[in-house]
């Protein structure tokens, strides 16, 4: 199809899919907390717009290039919880989107594509998705490198001279998603890989396979992934901020990668379990992905090889996974984008393999796995969904606990006074418009065995804290009796607050006058 005929094509799929992607996450529009960590991103791109650099008024340990995306996304939407929920949205399109083009660009099927991008915006609702969680947001980034690689380098990898631009755009691209969360950077090792293996796969298919081309490739991408990180020590070096990013992105990550248990073989297999369990389709396929390049490697070399790319890649983000130390969930996000492709292809090729059956029940068979796979995590979000929108032609909103919490305490506090949240969501943090008296205002950070991490000392901040006289003190209605720094703050509680009010499980101490 030529450019000018696909353009329409490509740009209904993109459309197509933001109209699913809105529809199937409209009931997290108006949800204030999904997980912990978004909050503290939202917190922390506020402080940004109001002038001050990331990690001296709020305090987190990840790149700055996450936080920026968060910032853009309140001045395109305004400084809301809206804003957070809206830029879930338009990341999962992306990636969609840009799986979507893979498949054509890179694979030669707009099934593929298709496919992918399906498995991609309905999987990415599940092992914390639908949080504006970091692995979501560099999708984008890592999908349109490897997607450039692919297009540009043609089969079987072939690196040509004069793709300069090329190669330095793949580097950038993987260097913002380094900026976003680290990780990322193991997916950048796979992307080396693969250029370096370019020769020998070329020589493979009796093409010409200069090294040189190879070398000078990599090395622009090295350039092109090093100058995000360059330009942020660059701007905190100038702010006078040096210090506080290398702590955080370096000395704090390498404390909390310290503290991690050890990975067992049997707590891997416990989580990949729980995961085949919960996206089987597209992991059933992935693994079958191995006999189906050996079966049609002499026939179709090709397919082989783009399997043997995406494997390397998802091979990639299950490293990354493992090398974080902590298997949660969301971790497993990282996988997706490698995973869909790789899963769509085998889909793709199995309904076309030779078989003595006739083609037409071949490829009914597959649709009707392909639908009993896609069921599940489809029907569930179609129907809240729906009744979202019933709620909303009613005109029936339904006002959250903790939106109900922060207009009590706004009605009772004077613009100046300062909020602690010590056990509890610091999202109240941002609905009551409070001053904060502690950049740390994940609890964790004080009240748990992440204290360590931020570099402080739990029950010295606390004094901190609690001479700056906090109007109101948060507290889960059960917090944590273990760690001293909760014994310390009871302290405070009974020489200097009341408990002026228990709201579903949230108790609310007040000032003494």
């Amino acid at each position: 199809m030529s450019r000018r005929r696909s353009l329409p094509v490509n740009l209904a799929a993109l459309l197509v899919l933001a109209g699913l992607v809105l529809l199937l996450r409209l009931p997290t529009l108006p949800q204030s907390v999904i997980d912990w960590d978004e909050s503290v991103y939202l917190l922390m791109a506020r402080s940004m717009l109001q002038g001050h650099a990331p990690y001296t008024v709020i305090w987190d340990h990840k790149p700055p290039g996450l936080y920026l995306l968060f910032v853009l996304a309140q001045l395109l939407f305004g400084q809301t919880i809206l804003a957070m929920r809206l830029l879930a949205v338009m990341v999962v399109t992306a990636t969609s989107f840009l799986l979507w083009l893979y498949g054509h660009a890179a694979l030669g099927s707009r099934a593929i594509g298709a496919l992918a991008a399906l498995f991609y915006l309905l999987f990415s609702m599940r092992n914390g998705g639908l949080a504006s969680n970091a692995e979501i947001m560099w999708a984008p980034f890592t999908v349109a490198a490897f997607l450039l690689l692919r297009a540009r380098t043609g089969a079987p990898l072939t690196i040509q001279p004069g793709r300069r631009l090329t190669f330095l755009a793949i580097g950038l691209l993987m260097g913002v998603a380094i900026q976003i969360k680290t990780l990322a950077g193991v997916e950048l090792l796979a992307l080396l890989a693969l250029i370096a293996a370019a020769p020998w796969l070329s020589r493979r298919h009796g093409q010409p396979a200069p090294v040189r081309p190879a070398m000078a490739a990599a090395g622009l991408v090295m350039l092109g992934a090093l100058a995000p990180a360059l330009l942020a020590v660059g701007a905190f070096m100038r702010a006078g901020h040096l210090a506080e990013y290398l702590y955080a992105n370096v000395t704090a990550n390498l404390i909390y990668a310290r503290s991690a248990p050890p990975l067992t073989l049997a707590s891997v297999l416990q989580a990949l379990w729980i995961q085949i369990g919960s996206t089987w389709l597209l992991w059933i396929s992935a693994l079958a992905a191995l006999p189906l390049a050996w079966l049609v490697r002499r026939r179709q070399p090709r397919v082989a090889v783009e399997v043997a790319v995406l494997g390397v890649w998802l091979m990639a983000a299950l490293a990354a996974i493992l090398l974080a130390g902590r298997l949660f969930p969301h971790h497993f996000l990282q996988a997706l984008p490698p995973l869909s492709l790789l899963a769509a292809a085998v889909i793709a090729q199995a309904a076309r393999l030779d078989n003595p059956r006739p083609r037409r029940w071949q490829a009914l068979l597959v649709a009707l796995l392909v639908v009993i796979g896609l069921a599940r995590p489809l029907v569930g979000p179609a129907r809240q969904s729906v009744a979202e929108l019933q709620a909303l032609a009613r005109r029936t909103p339904r006002v959250e606990l903790l939106v109900g919490v922060a207009d009590y305490l706004r009605q009772r506090m004077a613009p100046d006074d300062y909020l602690y949240v010590a056990d509890g969501q610091p999202i109240l943090y941002f609905l009551t418009g409070a001053a904060i008296p502690t950049r740390y205002v994940l609890p964790v950070w004080l009240n748990n065995d992440l204290a360590p991490m931020a570099g402080i000392d739990p029950q010295a901040e606390l004094d901190r804290i609690m001479a700056q006289r906090p109007r109101y003190v948060v507290l889960a209605e059960e917090p944590p009796r273990g760690p001293p720094f909760m014994a310390h703050l009871q302290r405070y509680l009974v020489d200097d607050y009341v408990l002026e009010r228990t709201i579903q499980g949230i108790m609310l101490y007040r000032l003494k006058s």
